[in-house]
């Protein structure tokens, strides 16, 4: 109508890098300086204790005895990182409130595996420490949207009516048993990919850098439509990559060929939790592609283990049974060195981090040709090498001994034993060398 103006939807708020990175840069740096402080402390305690790994010069590849306890290090270097951020600002001036389930759920993995680096338990035991930590999580309601997001989204993109009558209790339910089976899948897949110096800290390092674009991403305001993702939880999923981000380069330094520590399965299954964490923290509204592109930034730890999982089935072994083709096994046995493998390693990581950020601007169905293209070379090329060593193994080519003649058989003296004479020594008896064939001329002489 006349003399009415006409009400336009308010312009999506922008954000910048600075703005949503900048308030908290402490975190980064403090646990970037406790990590550096902490870990020779911690390595001086290990070797006090007798807190070490021996090299076997079959998995465990280092050259000297090395001392653990690196990963209470980084744990104490990223709670004490999360423990700056609460009295930090957002740049709408409210105090970070991060939840208290993950940082209970991190500290019951890290002693956990703390106790296995001491005093080995058993697998058993570890998935019952691991259940417990994601308990916690789920306690905390972390995750729990994710079966509500993907039965949306079947419901509003594929036109899958029926899928909406399911109760939200029990979507509930389906997603903490996700959750469940995401926490002690992630903890096993980096405590396995933990085999050389430097590979699972600056691996989770790589992968952390792809949280971390997507956590800015969310925030800045480019991919909801009214502006930042989430008010309260951008500052969350920022403030723990900083966090562990800071640990790890305060770390590394240490643990890079030639380490003089390791973080042990206290360090390796808390960087596991916290990376499925930081998933979880993404499909914070049950965005089926926010999860999809974290678990394709995490790609490179889930296909080493579910390589491992299908290897040892496959041979008939049990799952947890150690053995040396991994990943990286199979490009040291490739002709690199460790520092070159890990390099190796770390370049495939951040090249499944760009496509899980890609995921952010490109349609989805080329992404994932893509993802699928290079997922399924990989496992092809390991699978061949794995194959080719158990060949080896349990074919080898019978080496030189003495003929096998038949005894029972009467040979009269002075006779040549032959195939005529006694049928058996067809079988029993090894074809004999011999000698090779006189060269050819050259045409020149």
């Amino acid at each position: 109508m006349l003399g009415q103006t006409e009400t336009l939807p308010p312009e999506p708020v922008v954000r910048t890098f600075e703005d949503v990175v900048s308030p908290f840069m402490a975190v980064f740096f403090v646990a970037f300086l406790v990590a550096v402080v902490a870990t020779p402390v911690f390595g001086m305690i290990a070797r006090r204790l007798g807190v070490i790994d021996r090299p076997d010069a079959e998995r465990k590849l280092h050259e000297l005895p090395t001392a653990y306890l690196g990963g209470v290090a980084v744990c104490l270097a990223w709670l004490t990182g999360i423990l700056i951020s609460f009295g930090l600002k957002s740049m709408d001036g409210d105090y970070v409130a991060f939840p208290m389930s993950i940082v209970g759920g991190a500290v019951i993995v890290m002693l956990v595996g703390l106790w296995d680096d001491v005093r080995p338990m058993r697998p058993l035991y570890k998935l019952v420490g691991q259940a417990a930590a994601a308990l916690v999580l789920i306690s905390g309601g972390v995750g729990l949207r994710i079966v509500e997001g993907s039965v949306s989204a079947m419901k509003g993109g594929l036109g899958l009516d029926f899928v909406g009558t399911i109760p939200l209790p029990v979507m509930q339910v389906c997603s903490a048993l996700i959750v469940l089976f995401f926490v002690i899948g992630a903890c096993n897949s980096t405590n396995l990919l933990d085999g050389l110096d430097g590979l699972a800290g600056g691996v989770t390092g790589v992968v952390m850098l792809g949280f971390a674009f997507l956590s800015i991403f969310l925030a800045m305001g480019y991919y909801a439509d009214s502006g930042p993702y989430s008010v309260g939880m951008d500052p969350v999923r920022i403030v723990c990559c900083l966090a562990i981000l800071g640990a790890l380069a305060g770390f590394l330094p240490y643990n890079f060929k030639p380490a003089n520590i390791f973080m042990g399965d206290a360090g390796s299954m808390m960087l596991g939790y916290l990376s499925i964490t930081m998933v979880l923290l993404l499909g914070e509204k049950g965005d089926p592609l926010l999860v999809m592109a974290g678990l394709t930034v995490f790609t490179l730890p889930i296909l080493d283990t579910a390589l491992a999982i299908v290897r040892r089935k496959a041979r008939g072994l049990s799952i947890v049974t150690a053995d040396s083709d991994h990943l990286h096994h199979l490009l040291m046995r490739g002709g690199l060195g460790v520092p070159q493998a890990v390099i190796a390693l770390y370049g495939l990581a951040f090249g499944f981090v760009a496509l899980g950020c890609a995921m952010m601007f490109i349609r989805l169905r080329f992404v994932a040709a893509v993802f699928l293209t290079i997922f399924t070379f990989i496992t092809i090329t390991a699978f061949k090498v794995a194959h080719r060593k158990y060949l080896r193994e349990h074919f080898q080519p019978e080496s030189d001994e003495e003929p096998m003649v038949n005894t029972e058989t009467a040979i009269p003296e002075g006779q040549e034993p032959s195939s005529q004479s006694d049928p058996s020594l067809a079988l029993n008896r090894r074809p004999e060398k011999r000698a090779p064939r006189p060269a050819l001329a050259s045409s020149s002489s």
